[in-house]
């Protein structure tokens, strides 16, 4: 496999930085950086025709800025030559959310959110003192509470699409949450982060019931505190 480029489409070049005529005839390693083991990974995956699971690498620019990728693949081959295709995403704002999702959990009993650990059954096996005050009632070695009811769905939904992070919404009492749940490979459990979005949903329905649903979701107020606690654990 010599891993000429053949042909990009606009999205690949909006994302590189090349036109197709640039692209055109260069080796796939001035846009794609990985070490050896991933190479010969992929490489594998490539000739097997297709493959389900994702391979990271680093995308790199034409401007030479690196960024993280996940790529997909499928091959296809006629009499004269095999052909594959890679289907590339940017995961570069992902990784910037799990890095901070890692740093909120570095110390989970100081945490100002919600922070609930359960094994891959949903059984709870960890609650943060902040849990505790807002949860009286949720304790470790159970399942069922109205905080955890999208847990099992969150947990499938990651074995299933083998993605580091689902997000559900729930309601506990009049108050609405979202609900970030990650995976950790290492440890083999996960861990729940709970975002109190009570503030979206009550300036989404006066929005709607003063028939302004159309052209404003959040007043002004609203919109910069939803901005300001978006950016401070999601940073751009």
């Amino acid at each position: 496999m010599q891993g000429t480029i053949r042909f990009v489409n606009p999205a690949a070049e909006r994302m590189f930085g090349y036109k197709t005529t640039e692209a055109f005839g260069m080796n796939a390693s001035r846009i794609l950086e990985y070490q050896e083991d991933r190479k010969t990974k992929l490489v594998r995956l490539l000739w097997a025709g297709h493959w389900d699971e994702e391979i990271e690498l680093t995308g790199i620019r034409k401007d030479g800025t690196r960024f993280p990728v996940q790529i997909h693949g499928s091959k296809a081959s006629t009499a004269d030559r095999t052909v594959f295709t890679l289907s590339v995403r940017d995961i570069t704002k992902e990784k910037r959310a799990d890095e901070r999702l890692q740093q909120l959990a570095s110390l989970p009993d100081d945490n100002p959110l919600p922070i609930v650990e359960s094994n891959l059954q949903g059984k709870v096996t960890y609650i943060n003192p902040e849990t505790s005050s807002r949860f009286p009632d949720l304790r470790a070695g159970t399942s069922l509470h109205p905080l955890l009811a999208k847990l099992p769905d969150a947990i499938k939904q990651l074995a299933e699409e083998g993605i580091r992070r689902a997000v559900e919404e729930v309601q506990v009492g009049d108050l609405n949450y979202e609900l970030h749940v990650c995976y950790v490979p290492s440890k083999r459990f996960v861990r729940l982060f709970a975002f109190d979005v009570s503030d979206r949903h009550e300036a989404m329905y006066r929005a709607k019931t003063t028939g302004r649903a159309r052209y404003v979701v959040f007043d002004p107020l609203l919109d910069r505190e939803a901005l300001a606690k978006s950016r401070s654990v999601f940073p751009a």
